[in-house]
């Protein structure tokens, strides 16, 4: 039974580090309109938590693009219908 569980302690912190690699090597998309970021498939107006976990001297490498919202803005397109 002990064994059992001290395999999957192992397991949870090896998962963890997997994760930390991930987002270490993950490059962060930013929109230079409204200064949204995109992480876990979405766009948030928050940054992300990792960024503050980081050694403060590390680079995080940021790509500048635009958010949907701000292209649709952009096209004057709401809902997908030109107004």
């Amino acid at each position: 039974m002990n064994k059992k569980i001290a395999k999957s302690e192992n397991w949870v912190e090896s998962y963890r580090n997997k994760l930390a690699l991930r987002e270490a090597t993950e490059v962060l998309k930013m929109c230079h309109c409204c200064y949204a970021f995109k992480y876990d498939g979405d766009w948030h107006f928050e940054e992300p938590s990792y960024i503050h976990r980081r050694d403060s001297e590390e680079e995080i490498s940021v790509q500048f693009t635009k958010c949907p919202a701000c292209i649709e803005e952009l096209l004057s397109q709401f809902d997908g219908k030109y107004v």
